[in-house]
């Protein structure tokens, strides 16, 4: 127990949409800063290899510009939340004074919500609304309140991949994707 280390980490996350509507056309969307805050451990498994899974937090969203063809209405912009637990395999050779950090591995996450704002009417279900309103996670296209939108299934899982190099063996930078 004694070998594990823990660390703190705190960033920034850029994350975008790909969206369609029933035909198939898609909208120009762009990305959105958002926040990224986790506990993780690190488990030696040898000199250079360790098991590396953290409870994060991450604030994501996307904007889009103008009027949309889905019903976003002009200028509209979604910010969600997700609890997400990433388990990567962890290498970090010795390079200079630090250590090179090279990891992956496979990580789930969990929608809990989230807020939208436009500057225009949306269509929400056969309802237009304008100004703002909730973000809600849900595995069925029904609607909950007035103002709120479906975004997605609560349920997100994919590969994590991290790049970094680790300086005195407590401070590290590094790119994270998912």
């Amino acid at each position: 127990f004694a070998q594990i280390t823990w660390d703190i980490q705190a960033g920034l996350t850029y994350s975008n949409v790909t969206a369609k509507d029933r035909d198939g056309k898609r909208t120009n969307t762009s990305s959105v800063p958002g926040i990224y805050l986790g506990l993780g451990t690190a488990i030696p498994l040898s000199d250079q290899i360790a098991l590396h899974p953290a409870l994060v937090y991450a604030k994501r969203g996307f904007q889009q510009e103008e009027s949309s063809h889905i019903g976003w209405g002009n200028d509209f912009e979604a910010r969600v939340s997700y609890i997400e637990l990433p388990v990567d395999l962890l290498y970090s050779p010795k390079i200079g004074p630090g250590n090179l950090l090279l990891a992956a591995g496979p990580y789930v996450g969990y929608g809990t919500g989230g807020e939208w704002t436009t500057s225009g009417p949306v269509l929400i279900g056969d309802i237009m609304i304008e100004g703002k309103g909730d973000i809600a996670f849900q595995n069925d296209r029904s609607y909950g309140d007035m103002n709120t939108y479906v975004y997605a299934k609560p349920w997100d899982y994919g590969a994590h991949f991290r790049i970094g190099y680790a300086l005195f063996g407590q401070y590290s930078l590094s790119v994270d994707m998912q």
